[in-house]
C-alpha cells in the first residue's frame, strides 16, 4: 500500500487526504481572528447601518455553527469536535470527495440503486464510481464483494453506503456496516455511511461515543430534512473522527450556514418529543400502506421498508404514475433503478388515503 497517500492523525489513524491539501493554508475569516467580546465590530467589512429586516442580518454568522454542533453532539452522545454541520448532507458528500479523491485516478465504491447525489458529485469532480449492484431479487448488500474490491483496488478512496437505503428502504445490519468500516479503516478508505432515514429504522445508528477508535475512517451522515421535518433549512451533519472534522473545516466555505438557519435548526432540535411523535405517526401509516398496497390490482411486489417511503412494483407502473399525476398526486418513478418500480413517500393520513384511493380507481 502506498503510504504517501495517507495523512497521519494525532492518534496514528490514517486518512487518504489529497497530497496538495496537506500544505493548504486555509482561509481565516474575521470571526476566527478575534473570538472575544467587543462593542464595536469593524473587522469584516459588514454594513453597520444594516438595511432590510432592521439590520438583524447585517453581521456574518458563526462560521462553524458552534451552538448547533454542541446541540447535535449532545443528542448523539459524542464530542462536539466530532460533529461537522453542512449546508445539507450534500455538502458533506461534496467536501469528502474534494478532500480525498484525485480527479482521473481515485475511485468511489458504491452499490446501486442508491442515493444519486454520490454519483453526481463524483462525476462533477471527475472521479470514477465502481458499482457493486445490490443483489436481486431482494436487493441485498454484497458485503463480501465490497470488501474484496477495497482489498484489490488501491485507487478506492471512498466507500458510500446508504442505510436505510434509498430507494429500496432496507437498513443494513450493524454487523454488515462494522465489517465494511473495519476493512475500510485497514485499507485507508473513507466510508461514508448515509443515515438520512435512521430515525425511522428499527436498528440503531452507528454513531456512538468514540466509535472512531476502531473505525477511524467512518463518516456518519445525518440530516434535519427527514424525520425532523426541516427540509427547507438544508441542514445536514457528519459525525466523524475529530481529525476528519478538522479537515472539513479547513476546506469548507467560510459561512455556509446562514444565521437564521442556525437559529431555526437549534429551535427544531430543542424538543426531541416532536420527532418521536411524527415518527410514530409515520410508522403507523407505513403499516397501513404495507397492508393495503398488496391488495391493489396490478401491484406485483411491495418492498419492506425501514424508512419513510415504500418502494413497490406495478405491472403498469408508467400508466399508474401518469394517472396519479393527472389526479394531483405526485410520487416518484424509479423504473430506471428497479423494474416496474414506483416509490411513495409516507405523508399524512389524508394524503396517504388519497394515494390509495386513486390507486384503487386506476384501470390500465
Amino acid at each position: 500500500m502506498d503510504e504517501e497517500r495517507f495523512a497521519q492523525g494525532d492518534d496514528g489513524s490514517r486518512f487518504p487526504i489529497r497530497q496538495h491539501l496537506l500544505s493548504l493554508k486555509p482561509y481565516r475569516n474575521a470571526r476566527q481572528e478575534f473570538e472575544g467580546q467587543a462593542s464595536v465590530w469593524l473587522d469584516a467589512n459588514e454594513n453597520g447601518w444594516g438595511g432590510a429586516h432592521q439590520g438583524a442580518y447585517s453581521r456574518y454568522p458563526d462560521p462553524f455553527s458552534s451552538a448547533l454542533r454542541q446541540r447535535i453532539a449532545s443528542l448523539k452522545g459524542v464530542s462536539d469536535q466530532a460533529v461537522f454541520v453542512g449546508h445539507g448532507s450534500d455538502e458533506v458528500i461534496d467536501l469528502l470527495i474534494r478532500l480525498t479523491c484525485e480527479p482521473g485516478s481515485s475511485k468511489i465504491l458504491l452499490s446501486s440503486p442508491t442515493y444519486g447525489m454520490m454519483a453526481v458529485n463524483a462525476a462533477i469532480h471527475g472521479v470514477e464510481c465502481v458499482d457493486i449492484p445490490l443483489m436481486t431479487p431482494d436487493y441485498g448488500l454484497r458485503v463480501e464483494d465490497l470488501i474484496e474490491t477495497m482489498r484489490k483496488d488501491p485507487s478506492i478512496r471512498v466507500l458510500y453506503v446508504c442505510s436505510p437505503n434509498n430507494p429500496t428502504g432496507s437498513q443494513w445490519s450493524l454487523q454488515q456496516c462494522r465489517a465494511l468500516a473495519e476493512v475500510a479503516a485497514a485499507r485507508g478508505v473513507m466510508m461514508l455511511l448515509d443515515e438520512a432515514y435512521i430515525d425511522y429504522a428499527p436498528g440503531p445508528s452507528m454513531a456512538r461515543e468514540l466509535f472512531w477508535e476502531d473505525m477511524p475512517t467512518l463518516v456518519i451522515m445525518q440530516t434535519l430534512s427527514k424525520a425532523w421535518g426541516q427540509a427547507a433549512l438544508r441542514v445536514g451533519w457528519a459525525i466523524a473522527h475529530p481529525d476528519v472534522v478538522a479537515w472539513f473545516d479547513k476546506i469548507k466555505p467560510p459561512y455556509s450556514i446562514a444565521e437564521p438557519v442556525q437559529t431555526l435548526a437549534l429551535e427544531a432540535l430543542e424538543d426531541p418529543s416532536v420527532l418521536q411523535k411524527t415518527v410514530a405517526f409515520t410508522l403507523a401509516e407505513k403499516r397501513r400502506l404495507l397492508e393495503d398496497l398488496p391488495k391493489i390490482q396490478g401491484v406485483q411486489h411491495v418492498f419492506e421498508s425501514d424508512a419513510n417511503f415504500i418502494l413497490f412494483q406495478h405491472e403498469a407502473a408508467g400508466q399508474l404514475y401518469d394517472w396519479l399525476t393527472q389526479h394531483g398526486i405526485v410520487i416518484r418513478d424509479r423504473r430506471r433503478d428497479v423494474p416496474n418500480a414506483l416509490r411513495v413517500t409516507l405523508g399524512t393520513t389524508d394524503e396517504n388515503s388519497s394515494f390509495l384511493d386513486a390507486c384503487k380507481r386506476f384501470k390500465p
